[in-house]
């Protein structure tokens, strides 16, 4: 065979291998979905994606969404994006949200608190039964910023697997449930919410990734039912140490909210609630009473050790029970004894101090940095690095929390027959007891605490302290509390309002004493501490960022459960800051002079008037006994004239 010939045979050949595989493609629109690149949806312009788009049954128009200055964002489509009938073909699903933006509110676009909540979980009714929170990635906007589109991430394919195995059992058919969607405004620290409430439901398929032929791509969207409410966080601590001792209280930390009326008559009592939030521990917070002592401080705020060091020659310890020392600003380790030890769960030695709070003129261990004050703080905070959840420093807390705790995010779902419990240990000491180290213990057990309590005007009958104390919230939240226990009561709508219990903390406050470093102490020590001033304490806390309720659960009579989605703005939720619960080293040194000075005065003027006591005593004794003898002498007379009659 010639040259030639083979090489003619092998171009026809190679033709008939090219022409077989375009035959192949052609019948297999599923492979070509795989094999063929498809340009990206996500880089196409929001307007050039809607122009086209028939919405409810009506072409898309741009004047049929008029500007308004006091309209919500909301929801125009939902998009879903490449779903095919071929496992191998599902590499450029997506789901994509579009929303009007009428009222042109300045958004951050492409912030992490940006989210959507959609259904995750159906039920046998093929209803859905959880929900979840997921990033929306931001894709475009008009010019005007009207309009904006999203993509929503669903790195493990949550949502794909629900739609994919709902889809097979349903004729093709997936359902999209949208709850809410949120966005945060430029300039804010807390994500907006904005009711959608849509279902969305796909059948059929765009061409090339299933048979679309005999089933086209429809989408069709329902109304479904929502929650919109507003969150308020509260604490409470009892007034004595838990059980872990060290200046330690117990903490309940709850979240209240209002849920209209015609959800319970419909669907039966609330019975869960499912909500998330990122929880994360305070560094130290230093409250100190003294001003020039502040001012000292202030000036080596955010700076390492060794630095402040070269500044100021002050530092502080804290003590408890221990024997141990811990400092800040001091250039070596010192034992200074029972008064200056070391905090319990603390680690040691800070480098750098992040808090401080002055008293304002009132005694450190009396004046409280109130929860918004604190809140304040930590959104005004100068620092560096990285950001919790794009917004909070992260230097701010520490890297771990309590034990028994989750750093970072956390879900959970509180059903309504769950309890808490707090233990209080109060300290009984009078000064005789403190002299001689006697500790006495009362100690108070708080069980039973419902984790979600509906509210009624019994609950609030009584002072402030009672009913509190009935809530189990602190009294710093009481009146922000029936503020909002009385709008909801006065609005057009009949709600209730529910308390939510989610979690038992740890909140640390102890007293300090300021130090300073001397150039030379007792006995020709260098580096020698003297104790400056003991007005101060310093304490540390859970904090619980972007909490936020996701659904609620209903429950009939007959055990039926029904799932809504809740429509809320997250919040952030901190405890005020309040001095320690006990002075476990609180001799009151004052009142001890005052009663050893007195005990002396009365042993000197027992001396002083010895000689003539006798004498004293017995006028006393004889004008104590002055009256009796009155008595006495009127009844004898009144005996006389007796027997003379």
């Amino acid at each position: 065979m010639s040259r030639n010939k083979i090489l003619k045979n092998s171009v026809n050949f190679l033709i008939f291998i090219a022409v077989f595989l375009v035959a192949v493609l052609c019948f297999y629109p599923g492979e070509v979905a795989s094999a063929v690149a498809v340009p990206s949806f996500e880089s196409s312009a929001v307007l050039d994606d809607l122009e086209g788009m028939t919405i409810d049954g009506k072409v898309f128009n741009q004047t049929d969404y008029p500007k308004d200055p006091y309209g919500k964002i909301s929801a125009v489509t939902f998009v879903e994006y490449c779903f095919s009938q071929y496992a191998n073909a599902l590499g450029n699903y997506g789901l994509f949200i579009y929303l009007n933006n009428s009222s042109l509110t300045k958004i951050d676009d492409n912030h992490v608190l940006n989210k959507i909540s959609m259904a995750i979980e159906f039920n046998e009714n093929d209803m859905p039964s959880r929900y979840k929170k997921f990033s929306l990635k931001f894709c475009s906007k008009s010019a005007d910023c009207q309009f904006y589109k999203y993509k929503i991430i669903d790195n493990e394919n949550e949502i794909l697997r629900v739609v994919e195995n709902y889809a097979k059992s349903h004729g093709g058919q997936r359902n999209y449930y949208v709850g809410e969607v949120e966005l945060l405004k430029i300039g804010d620290y807390k994500a907006s919410e904005y009711n959608v409430g849509r279902q969305y439901v796909y059948e059929g398929f765009a061409k090339g990734y299933g048979d679309s032929d005999n089933f086209p791509l429809l989408m069709t969207s329902l109304g479904i039912k929502t929650i919109q409410t507003d969150l308020h966080y509260a604490f409470y601590r009892p007034d004595g140490e838990s059980s872990a001792g060290n200046y330690t209280q117990h903490q309940l930390n709850s979240v209240y909210f209002s849920v209209p009326d015609t959800y319970v008559e419909e669907y039966g009592l609330l019975s869960a609630v499912h909500m998330e939030w990122y929880e994360y521990l305070t560094k130290e917070i230093l409250v100190l009473g003294n001003d020039s002592i502040y001012d000292t401080f202030k000036s080596i705020l955010n700076l390492s050790k060794d630095d402040a060091m070269s500044l100021t020659k002050y530092g502080f310890t804290v003590h408890t029970d221990s024997m141990s020392t811990w400092y800040s600003g001091v250039s070596a380790y010192y034992n200074l004894g029972a008064f200056y030890s070391y905090m319990y769960d603390f680690s040691g030695e800070i480098d750098v101090l992040k808090y401080l709070f002055s008293s304002n003129g009132v005694e450190a261990k009396d004046y409280s940095v109130s929860s918004g004050d604190l809140l304040e703080y930590i959104q005004k905070f100068e620092g560096s690095g990285e950001l919790i959840n794009g917004k909070y420093y992260k230097e701010l807390f520490e890297d771990y929390v309590g034990e028994g705790r989750k750093i970072g995010y956390n879900d959970l779902t509180v059903q309504a027959d769950d309890k808490f419990s707090l233990t209080s240990y109060k300290l009984d000491q009078n000064w005789f007891k403190k002299l001689f180290g006697i500790k006495d213990y009362n100690l108070t057990v708080f069980d039973e605490i419902d984790g979600i309590v509906r509210v009624t005007s019994k609950d609030l009958v009584g002072s402030k302290s009672a009913v509190c104390s009935k809530l189990y919230i602190d009294e710093s939240n009481y009146d922000d509390f029936m503020r909002y226990y009385n709008e909801i009561q006065q609005g057009s709508e009949k709600r209730s309002v529910y308390l939510l219990r989610y979690a038992v903390t740890d909140y640390y406050s102890v007293p300090v004493t300021i130090v300073e470093r001397l150039t030379e102490g007792v006995h020709g020590l260098t580096n020698y501490l003297g104790k400056v001033d003991e007005n101060a304490y310093m304490s540390r806390q859970a904090a619980f960022l972007d909490l936020d309720l996701i659904d609620v659960t209903f429950r009939d009579k007959e055990g039926v459960e029904t799932v809504i989605p809740v429509v809320a703005s997250p919040i952030d939720g901190i405890g005020s800051v309040t001095g320690p619960v006990n002075d476990l080293n609180g001799v009151d040194w004052k009142k001890i002079v005052a009663f050893i000075l007195g005990l002396i005065i009365i042993i000197i003027l027992l001396i002083i008037f010895a000689p003539i006591l006798p004498y004293i005593l017995r006028a006393i004794l004889w004008i104590v006994l002055i009256p009796f003898k009155l008595i006495a002498g009127i009844f004898k007379a009144i005996k006389n004239k007796s027997k003379r009659e």
